[in-house]
């Protein structure tokens, strides 16, 4: 039987919480590249630009200020720290993907980091799917093999106390700083809003908005201007969020995810409900498993408690589910046996 996961250096695993508190310190992220200051003259006055690529790969000119003038000297130093800053981060961000870390694509890092730039996860957005799943075994040490996804689905627990700039702008138009040509994907019903976002044609970057919800359905979210994709069961997921790290290419985003443990049950609930095809179901599962068998190995007692804030019918269901499973966890005695005992009882 293959063991589900590796693990990485402990080195490794404090070189990406360095990353995350670097990461977090550094404001704004770069959308695109951090670029670089030039200067520019104009009517015979000189001018400071940051010259940069945004996430579609166009050149674009930030304007800084006035060579000589006090704010445009300030600007101009206050610029080339931040630019200094986010190449050294960007450098030990490469070491991890390196050494296997799970990575987004450029244009997914770019769209994280302009919700996380316009304050969604600081207000309360949670990242849920699999670059949330990468996220977290990434915090855990966990080297697997590379998921491939460019799907980005965020979670709104509640309503987002944004700024008045971000409220103005709405979903839309936040994603829209990023240069990517985002529109909105139709819904089934033509007479219901769109809850997803993506760029025109068979583009496969998509952003997709959730809320919680007792039922399958489409509810407004004022304050990004769009509708969000109600689900049952996000709820427990994104009760007990943690913070969290996307890392890019060359550049890391911090937000928030769900705990792992809660990711691992509601994954394994995900994959018994009617409408998974066989491809998703043996995703969700593959995802379960992971992060049953690393937990497991390491404290049992967060997956019990987890576990536990479900309704008792559905913790049921998720344990007849594992009870079958149990022979995936060949490879991971100590999990299997637990596993094996908790089916027992429950």
């Amino acid at each position: 039987m293959a063991t589900l996961f590796l693990r990485h250096e402990p080195a490794l695993v404090t070189l990406l919480a360095d990353i995350e508190q670097a990461a977090e310190a550094l404001q704004p992220l770069p959308v695109g590249s951090p670029g670089a200051v030039t200067e520019r003259v104009k009517a015979g006055r000189a001018y400071y630009y940051r010259q940069f690529y945004d996430a579609s790969g166009q050149k674009r000119d930030e304007y800084l200020g006035p060579v000589g003038d006090l704010s445009g000297d300030a600007h101009d130093a206050e610029t080339r720290e931040w630019i200094a800053a986010a190449r050294a981060l960007g450098g030990s961000v490469r070491v991890l993907r390196r050494a296997g870390f799970p990575a987004a694509d450029g244009r997914t890092a770019a769209t994280l980091a302009s919700l996380a730039n316009a304050g969604l996860f600081d207000a309360g957005a949670v990242l849920v799917g699999s670059h949330a799943f990468g996220a977290l075994c990434a915090a855990l040490g966990l080297r697997l093999a590379q998921h491939k996804t460019e799907d980005v689905d965020l979670a709104r627990p509640h309503r987002l106390a944004l700024s008045s700039d971000t409220e103005r702008l709405g979903l839309h138009g936040v994603l829209a700083r990023t240069g990517i040509a985002f529109v909105e994907v139709p819904s089934m019903n033509p007479r219901q809003p769109s809850v997803s976002l993506k760029p025109p044609g068979a583009d496969r970057l998509r952003v997709d908005l959730l809320m919680p919800g007792k039922s399958y359905g489409i509810a407004p979210v004022a304050e990004l201007a769009f509708a969000a994709q109600t689900l049952p069961q996000l709820d427990f997921l994104i009760a007990e969020p943690q913070r969290g790290v996307v890392l890019g290419p060359d550049l890391a985003i911090p937000l928030r995810v769900p705990s792992p443990e809660r990711f691992a049950w509601h994954k394994v609930w995900t994959s018994i409900q009617s409408d998974r095809t066989p491809t998703k179901v043996a995703k969700d599962m593959a995802q379960a498993r992971v992060l049953l068998a690393a937990l497991a190995e390491r404290d049992t007692s967060a997956l019990e408690a987890a576990l536990g804030e479900m309704a008792r019918r559905e913790q049921k269901r998720v344990v007849a589910r594992v009870k079958v499973d149990l022979p995936a966890f060949g490879a991971h005695p100590v999990a299997q046996a637990w596993l094996a005992e908790l089916c027992g009882r429950v």
